[in-house]
């Protein structure tokens, strides 16, 4: 989408009165039960996670997102996981947890992460249909607040308009062009990647991507951009599980590995030793290919979804 268009399009949506200036937070930053069908209250303490990754020195933060609490799967940012030695998910009830990477789609930054121990209280996220969204409907970005390494992150919400929708655009000089994206005013910490963007029914419509790149054309002063919700649907039912206790199924996302490890600057050969790329992360896979572990990978039940995006 040019520049110029949706320039335009945040104008009107700040005139027209959406709150694209409400950047406050939310019912002390957490907000409360949302109505929308759920079987049970929304509540984003069990649902919306704090992700922390390192490697060797260096710390990484982002915000994730349980979209399967059966099985205790998360969807985050994939430039704060690439390469991480560690990975710790945070709750917002304070309980902290192991995670590990099944599958990341690197071209589109996103990954999948699984809790080693899934807690009782978890809920998955209610997905959304992005087809629905319209210019100027008002939005929620949920993420957590910077803070110190030892500190306990802080839930926040803020609020403000979708500017645009169904375009693909150049977030990252290190990435190509990335689609379908919706563009909105809901303003957003660099810890915010990986985190979800709600209607106001509180279904997940898109998930926050990139937010702390900087230095590129195609971005606006005060527009932040997230992966629509059914493209990352689709996504998801295409991985399936293999025996070396990984997804497999994003054959076109490997392209990408170099670039990405660029992005989360980390030397390529890192991203690679974790795991072998095409083999347990489900970016170069095919089902049924040998891994880097000697491994056949399975057919097995798909990484599904419920009837409504999550199991709850």
């Amino acid at each position: 989408m040019r520049r110029a268009a949706l320039a335009a399009t945040v104008i009107c949506a700040v005139h027209a009165g959406c709150g694209g200036d409400d950047g406050e937070q939310a019912g002390g930053g957490i907000p409360k039960g949302m109505p929308g069908g759920h079987d049970r209250p929304y509540a984003p303490e069990h649902t919306v996670a704090d992700v922390r990754a390192r490697n060797g020195d260096k710390l990484r933060r982002a915000t994730g997102v349980v979209y399967d609490a059966h099985h205790g799967l998360l969807v985050t940012s994939n430039h704060a996981v690439e390469a991480a030695e560690a990975i710790e998910v945070t709750m917002a009830d304070g309980m902290r947890l192991p995670a590990r990477i099944l599958a990341r789609a690197q071209c589109h930054d996103f990954a999948v992460l699984k809790l080693y121990r899934r807690p009782p209280a978890l809920m998955a996220i209610r997905f959304g249909d992005s087809d629905r969204l319209r210019n100027g409907e008002g939005v929620r970005a949920l993420s957590f607040a910077l803070t110190g390494e030892g500190d306990r992150g802080r839930l926040t919400a803020t609020r403000g308009p979708v500017a645009a929708r169904d375009i693909t655009t150049k977030l990252a000089t290190e990435l190509p062009p990335i689609g379908p994206l919706v563009a909105h005013q809901a303003p957003l910490n660099d810890a915010g990647s990986g985190g979800p963007l709600l209607n106001a029914r509180g279904e997940m419509v898109a998930v926050n991507t990139l937010a702390s790149a900087r230095g590129d054309a195609d971005r606006l002063p005060g527009v932040h951009y997230a992966l629509a919700s059914n493209y990352l649907r689709e996504m998801l039912r295409q991985l399936k599980p293999g025996r070396a206790s990984a997804f497999v199924g994003w054959q076109h996302e490997h392209r990408c590995h170099q670039g990405m490890a660029e992005l989360a600057g980390v030397p390529e050969a890192a991203g690679s030793s974790v795991r072998k790329p095409g083999t347990e992360y489900g970016d170069d896979a095919r089902n049924g290919k040998r891994g880097g572990h000697g491994r056949r990978a399975g057919d097995g039940r798909r990484a599904g979804l419920g009837k409504h995006g999550g199991h709850g």
